[in-house]
């Protein structure tokens, strides 16, 4: 893990990657409160503010959460699906030394991060979830590689009752954290180490380090989306049948069912004859009732 984390941030210091949570939206399930301050130095915000010189509660730049909860859960809204590399997090030290006397380490352990693309970390993709650091082996700073697509990166840390947790670990839940940095692409369709080379045509994500698509558009699949929907199936990952587009079972376009247009016009163009059908008829209707008094006037008929 260690040479992980000097090899990720060797990559920090050469790569395009930027920091695509910074000053984005946050949200915490159990924010501190204290009497003299209210919320305000502990604000989810603090953990994308960009700020990190101050790990401690008070100093304004931490994410500190309520005591006394089984769970706790934080996350960044990147706004938009994203391409990600990795992610960093700063925890709370209290501006004290990092080593197994810091009683925050404790709340550190055996967290989980998860990307999303909802606040429900269910629907979403695993990251990391700590079951090997001890509180004397857990960094205050810790970089986890991460290259999924996602919208939100969603930190999670849980202490059920009766559980067989370490002595390690704190009895409560927390999500104690100064800074998030979510690195990535901050421009979709783009991938490596400069997010400068444009993803394959028909993808609809693509890997950020080596290109593979990752997804394909509606109307194609392949390993790298090269391929249209073909033998009667159409639209994403060519799922849908063409059976229910106008002309039976005849292969449809790739990316729409057009039979669903050709009906479309060929039901607006009945309609349009039956109106003109039924305008002819009344005219005949009311041309009926009617004779000529030989003038060429014509002469309402009476009973």
């Amino acid at each position: 893990m260690l040479y992980t984390c000097m090899l990720l941030t060797f990559l920090h210091a050469i790569s395009g990657y930027e920091n695509i949570a910074l000053n984005k939206p946050t949200h915490q399930s159990h924010e501190y409160i204290y009497k003299k301050y209210g919320t305000a130095p502990f604000d989810s915000s603090n953990a994308v503010d960009g700020l990190k010189t101050d790990l401690s509660a008070f100093g304004g730049q931490c994410v500190i959460s309520g005591n006394g909860y089984n769970t706790a859960t934080w996350w960044v809204n990147l706004t938009s699906i994203q391409s990600i590399h990795d992610i960093r997090i700063y925890y709370r030290t209290d501006n004290t030394p990092w080593d197994s006397l810091n009683g925050f380490a404790t709340r550190f352990l055996g967290f989980y991060v998860y990307v999303s693309n909802t606040t429900n970390k269910v629907d979403g993709e695993l990251c990391f979830h700590d079951t090997n650091y001890s509180r004397a082996t857990i960094p205050a700073v810790l970089d986890i590689p991460c290259l999924v697509h996602g919208q939100y990166v969603i930190y999670y840390n849980e202490r059920p009752q009766n559980s067989s947790y370490s002595s390690q670990y704190s009895p409560d839940a927390h999500n104690e954290l100064c800074e998030v940095e979510v690195n990535g692409c901050n421009k979709t369709g783009y991938y490596g180490p400069t997010c400068s080379i444009p993803c394959r045509r028909n993808c609809c994500y693509c890997h950020i380090e080596t290109g593979a698509c990752q997804g394909c558009k509606p109307g194609y699949k392949g390993h790298n989306c090269e391929i249209q929907c073909n033998g009667g199936w159409y639209g994403q990952d060519c799922a849908h049948k063409c059976g229910a587009c106008f002309g039976g079972d005849r292969q449809c376009h790739h990316n729409v069912c057009r039979g669903h247009l050709i009906e479309t016009v060929k039901g607006i163009a009945l309609k349009i004859v039956e109106y003109l059908d039924n305008v002819m008829q009344e005219r005949g209707r009311v041309k009926g009732d009617a004779s000529p008094d030989g003038r060429g006037h014509n002469v309402k008929r009476f009973a």
